[in-house]
């Protein structure tokens, strides 16, 4: 079958997509790249979906005509719909990305279902519409007409809106209610790769309401389970949670996570943030009714497979070599859509002149950069969140020096010199090069 799945760079969408390619599907995939978190990540998710069967489109879903013209060109025979502005924090400081993405985003792609019906439209909801019910396990009966949050907003909103086109228009529409999904390639602005970091480099983990908080963990490849049996079995209208029924204590989590990373955490207790709830559990029998499965991966386990990738995948590639990782990034993206990109490929090491100077968050117009690049460079990497400027030097002919910054203080040196120097051009003429950037 011939599956679209949006939001194919990200956590879940990689995976379900990787999924569905080794059962022998074709998979559109469709992904904006945000920069809301590293784009260097999402490219590197991209690459392992590396496949004859798949196609990879780079698309905003407000672009409410390109979307129609993919659905009409492609037909697919079915839709999951995992693209969407993540992170309920996030919502209180960027509230119109939400209401684009979440809603004006999912309003184009319903469109796009009515004009070339799927066989079923599965979509990703959250575990927040539930809001602050004290009563647990959260079930798909209970109210949820009281969410704290605008992305929990947006979810309920998007149950409401394949409601009604399921009603209006007979399209088979299933909403999954995800509970704090985690494992390998997972989101860096998540608990999990946060407090990773934050462990293996000795700094303090925030615990918010003072550690007292549980949530329902549910690992990854239970997801993918579940979203592809429901995905294989259309109903008219559904909603189901998707969680691990088994809600965990945040200082116990923190604990699990010592074990598996082998180092201890050091902790700073901080009050409930803002549209934050205090404990989170699903409750599972509808989809386990409906399909015949419910995630039950512990969570000692998923999180020594998280660590295993975390230390092999993340801590060892502290992304000190800045420029080589920009060029990695930047040539994997050449061919799935080479209208975008111009890199030029230098002749000679001295071609290196091409990108002398410093690169600041500010991203004036001295800079030579847009905005929008800047904080692509300085938001890729969670290690680098202080930092507020890059320079970029030559020490001699065949050698670029990488210095990046906080304030005064130099966090950062690196030098590419020799066999590594056609690396370092390359990112550097991607930088100044790159329109699409």
């Amino acid at each position: 079958m011939k599956l679209l799945v949006t939001g194919a760079a990200g956590f879940i969408g990689m995976h379900c997509a990787k999924r569905l390619l080794e059962r022998g599907d074709e998979v559109l995939g469709i992904d904006n790249l945000s920069p809301y978190y590293s784009v260097e990540l999402k490219r590197a998710r991209l690459q392992r979906l590396e496949h004859d069967r798949f196609r990879f489109f780079q698309m905003d879903l407000t672009d409410a005509e390109s979307l129609t013209r993919t659905f009409e060109r492609e037909q697919p025979g079915a839709v999951l719909h995992l693209a969407a502005q993540p992170g309920v924090r996030h919502s209180l400081e960027n509230p119109a990305s939400y209401v684009q993405s979440n809603l004006v985003g999912f309003a184009n792609l319903l469109e796009g279902c009515r004009r070339s019906p799927p066989r079923h439209l599965v979509f990703a909801s959250s575990s927040s519409v539930y809001g602050n019910n004290p009563k647990l396990p959260w079930s798909e009966s209970d109210s949820v007409d009281l969410p704290i949050s605008l992305y929990a907003a947006t979810k309920k909103s998007n149950e409401l809106m394949a409601h009604v086109y399921s009603h209006l228009y007979g399209i088979s529409a299933t909403g999954l209610r995800y509970f704090t999904v985690y494992g390998p390639w997972g989101r860096p602005d998540m608990s999990p790769v946060l407090f990773a970091h934050a462990i293996m480099e000795g700094k303090p983990i925030e615990v918010f309401n003072h550690g007292d908080m549980q949530r329902d963990f549910t690992y990854i490849d239970d997801i993918v389970e579940g979203t592809l049996r429901v995905l294989d079995q259309p109903a008219p209208y559904a909603i189901y949670n998707i969680g691990n029924h088994r809600p965990v204590p945040l200082l116990d989590y923190i604990a699990a996570l010592e074990r598996v990373l082998g180092k201890k955490a050091k902790t700073e207790m901080k009050p409930m943030q803002p549209g934050d709830v205090k404990a989170t559990c699903a409750d599972t029998q509808a989809l386990a009714r409906a399909v015949g499965f419910a995630p039950s991966t512990p969570l000692e386990q998923g999180l020594a497979k998280f660590a295993a990738w975390f230390k092999s995948s993340v801590a060892t590639h502290r992304f000190a070599a800045f420029a080589a990782a920009l060029c990695l990034a930047g040539c994997a993206a050449v061919n799935p859509y080479p209208a975008a990109w111009e890199p030029l490929r230098p002749s000679a090491a001295a071609d290196c002149k091409l990108f002398e100077g410093g690169y600041s968050d500010k991203a004036d117009s001295q800079d030579r950069v847009k905005p929008s690049l800047t904080r692509e460079l300085f938001g890729f990497n969670t290690d680098w969140e202080n930092a507020t400027r890059v320079d970029f030097s030559l020490p001699r002919d065949d050698a670029l020096e990488v210095t990046v910054w906080s304030g005064t203080d130099k966090m950062m040196t690196r030098t590419f010199s020799a066999a590594e120097g056609e690396l370092a051009c390359d990112a550097g003429r991607l930088i100044l090069h790159n329109t699409h950037w």
